[in-house]
């Protein structure tokens, strides 16, 4: 039986141009309602899921966030922070710094703003569709004044992407890093997952893989697949993602996560 339902946000709850289908907010509603766990795990931090938590009704039915792709989860129940793994401000620093030298743009979270060093496509999604409060900071290095659980990595070259493969590779060991696509990164610290966070609600319910639930699109799920007793992606996902999990539905715009949910509950009431 499934007690615990996780999904990813971004491209499988919902897209910028659709929002979230009205078919994904009833079936989450109608899971909770029938006693089941739900928890969003999305590499957005956690000012950026809040609307979202409220639009679910997680904390009317004691639900989860897990945000910063595993770094942070925090129980709306009682608004518990249950894990806040974090990279020191010294580490953020020398990281910022070390991207400054190389031309590659970052994203950090300082308390609840976004700082960032210049304004791109990525940042324009945390402003504009996220709803992230940002500050523009040219010198990061100094602006930055607490320990954050993740760094955005981002550059936009058209040919050389050098300066980028330097920085992965000088910073691979240290960190976890989901490369998106070839130049874009989440750098939090090292082996936090997804996957890392739902373990923190597993165990707070004594639950067991095969009795969680999960769906994501993206390459930041591919852990928390592979942990989850049953999971899914979705139409839209990459082909990679689609051959390693038990259920491939229909894409987002056309409300994947619903028929997901309601497999779910299917496979309950057996």
């Amino acid at each position: 039986m499934i007690k615990l339902f996780v999904c990813d946000v971004d491209n499988t709850l919902l897209t910028h141009q659709v929002g979230i289908p009205q078919e994904n907010i009833d079936a989450i509603l109608t899971l909770q309602e029938n006693g089941i766990i739900v928890a969003l795990a999305s590499g957005r931090i956690i000012p950026g899921m809040i609307d979202l938590a409220n639009r679910l009704q997680l904390k009317r039915y004691g639900g989860y966030l897990v945000a910063s792709n595993g770094a942070t989860v925090i129980s709306l129940k009682d608004d518990k922070v249950l894990l806040d793994e974090r990279i020191s401000l010294d580490k953020l620093k020398e990281i910022t710094e070390t991207a400054k030298y190389l031309g590659i743009y970052t994203h950090v979270q300082q308390g609840d703003d976004l700082y960032y060093t210049q304004e791109n496509e990525v940042l324009r999604y945390n402003r504009d569709v996220v709803g992230l409060h940002v500050k523009k900071h040219e010198d990061m290095t100094s602006a930055l004044f607490e320990a954050a659980p993740k760094v955005e990595i981002t550059s936009w070259f058209q040919s050389d992407k050098k300066p980028f493969d330097e920085f992965v590779k000088r910073y691979e060991n240290e960190y976890t890093m989901i490369r998106g696509h070839r130049n874009f990164i989440d750098l939090t610290p090292l082996n936090v997952t997804k996957a890392t966070g739902v373990a923190v609600i597993m165990k707070k319910h004594g639950l067991i893989a095969s009795e969680v639930a999960a769906i994501g699109d993206g390459e930041n799920d591919r852990h928390m697949l592979k942990a989850a007793g049953l999971s899914a992606t979705l139409a839209n996902a990459d082909v990679s993602l689609q051959s390693e999990v038990d259920h491939v539905v229909a894409s987002v715009e056309q409300a994947g996560l619903s028929h997901f949910a309601h497999l779910v509950l299917a496979k309950n009431a057996n």
